[in-house]
């Protein structure tokens, strides 16, 4: 897993036609690329430190969507709480709303949204994928506005449970790693794990249900794990640059 993987190479290896919405995993050691379909997962909980492999992850995703599926096909919701990765899509022809960076209007879109497709169940939409970057963030809001932690949990747990039915997938990710009883919950909502470098056992072992991120190398070597069916995979996630994104985004805008 030495060797740079880049995303186009991936990209290279996928059937259109086979995936509703394709998630490249990366590379295993046979050098086998392994990809997912977000409508099989339905939901995905990221966790793993700083450098470990997170954010090139949710780019990798984001691309992905970009360069396979049409705004009518896939529409994005972006939520970064802390401002510093994703407002570089902020003019992408997928976004459904604006990139999102305020905790209480991230309650006030994830409610509306869900909300629009439990209204209009018999309409067709497009397919709504949900990133969420550091959402154990939500966790400084139980301290200062209760009201609207638990309108943002009502609503966050909904979505989870059942947002699929609706055309809704979500990807969950943070840096924290904390046994908060609603992280527990959401946790509990999503068996499908992606995990990178954490700094001790017992953070690998309340993510994954067992020791072993504590061991990965960083920089994109991640563990991608179906708690539900203990389907274990140790990847190389691929990597896309900042200029080949804005690229990207240039020539789909």
């Amino acid at each position: 897993m030495k060797n740079p993987l880049y995303l186009k190479d991936c990209l290279k290896e996928l059937n259109k036609e086979k995936y509703s919405l394709p998630i490249i995993l990366g590379k295993d050691s046979n050098n086998d690329i392994h990809i997912k379909d977000l409508k099989e997962l339905k939901n995905i909980l990221i966790s793993g430190s700083t450098h470990s492999g997170k954010s090139v992850f949710l780019n990798n995703v984001i691309n992905t969507i970009l360069l396979t599926k049409t705004p009518k096909e896939v529409q994005i919701i972006l939520i970064d709480f802390k401002q510093a990765e994703l407002y570089i899509y902020e003019n992408i022809p997928h976004l459904k709303y604006p990139v999102i960076y305020d905790v209480e209007q991230a309650v006030y879109t994830l409610a509306d949204i869900y909300t629009e497709r439990e209204e209009n169940k018999d309409k067709s939409y497009p397919d709504i994928v949900i990133l969420l970057e550091d959402y154990a963030d939500f966790l400084s809001l139980e301290r200062i506005h209760s009201n609207v932690f638990q309108d943002l949990r009502h609503w966050v747990m909904h979505i989870l449970n059942n947002g699929n039915n609706l055309g809704i997938y979500t990807i969950l990710s943070s840096s924290k790693v904390a046994d908060n009883e609603f992280l527990k919950r959401i946790r509990e909502s999503i068996p499908n794990r992606l995990v990178g470098f954490l700094p001790t056992s017992q953070d690998s072992t309340t993510v994954l249900g067992e020791q072993g991120a504590e061991e990965l190398m960083g920089s994109g070597d991640m563990i991608f794990k179906n708690m539900d069916t203990n389907e274990k995979i140790r990847v190389q996630t691929p990597f896309i640059s900042t200029e080949e994104t804005e690229e990207i985004i240039k020539n789909i805008s």
